[in-house]
């Protein structure tokens, strides 16, 4: 989510409870902050979903389709707003670790806005704006523990990549996360696989060692990790471009 947005409007807030089962949103026709009192649910997007459970806070972005598959009776509170511009992407932002006081901010928000009290709007806004600004303290927390998870996990690959054996299993298990998280962690940060990841890695070691040393492709190989020396020069050709004799000489394109 972005910050530095401007709430321009506030349309409504409202409580509400879904059963089991699915419900379509075909371009929301504004922003939303919603909070779940409890309950499970899967907002599903184009390009990905979030799942919602107790205690959970999300913003939906002005103009987004999508599913919500509903696996626990839910309870939750609506805040329809806009901001100052047109979709965000992505369509839909879940905020992990909010601060205990974002469920009072939107049951207080709730109730003054039933009261309609002619200097209550004022005051409707600074509490949207906190939940705003809860929203992107919780972002921006998440932000950071991803950081930190992804430099753990590449100082690994840097100590260990001489290893032939080294798998994705072992990469996620030193981070102390799953296979499936561990994935989306490289997807989400633009650094596409971690079995790509470890392959860069040790081209570019074999790279610098092809210039600076007279050790035969072979050794080179196995020293940064693949014990098959035909597969790390067809490896080589496919990502580099060109075989690692042509790198030795110079050619480099």
């Amino acid at each position: 989510m972005e910050s530095g947005l401007t709430i321009t409007s506030i349309h409504t807030v409202f409580e509400g409870e879904f059963n089991p089962g699915q419900l379509q949103n075909h371009g929301r026709r504004c922003d939303a902050f919603v909070y779940y009192y409890y309950g499970e649910a899967d907002y599903c997007f184009a390009q990905h979903t979030m799942r919602v459970g107790d205690q959970g806070m999300f913003y939906l972005a002005k103009g987004s389709d999508y599913t919500i598959n509903v696996h626990k009776r839910t309870k939750f509170i609506c805040i329809d707003f806009d901001f100052d511009k047109g979709e965000i992407s992505p369509s839909g932002c879940l905020f992990k670790d909010i601060s205990p006081t974002v469920s009072h901010d939107f049951s207080k928000f709730f109730h003054l806005w039933l009261q309609k009290s002619p200097y209550g709007l004022p005051k409707a806004y600074s509490i949207l704006y906190r939940i705003y600004y809860e929203a992107l303290k919780a972002e921006h927390k998440q932000y950071a523990k991803r950081n930190q998870t992804f430099a753990t996990i590449t100082a690994y690959v840097l100590e260990h990549y001489t290893d032939p054996a080294l798998s994705v299993a072992d990469m996620a298990a030193h981070a102390g996360i799953s296979e499936v998280h561990l994935r989306r962690l490289f997807r989400a940060g633009g650094n596409g696989t971690p079995i790509a990841y470890l392959h860069w890695v040790r081209l570019e070691k074999a790279k610098n060692m092809l210039r600076s040393s007279n050790y035969s492709i072979a050794e080179i190989a196995q020293a940064v990790g693949y014990e098959d020396p035909y597969y790390f020069s067809r490896l080589f050709r496919e990502k580099i471009g060109i075989t690692p004799s042509q790198h030795r000489k110079g050619n480099e394109i």
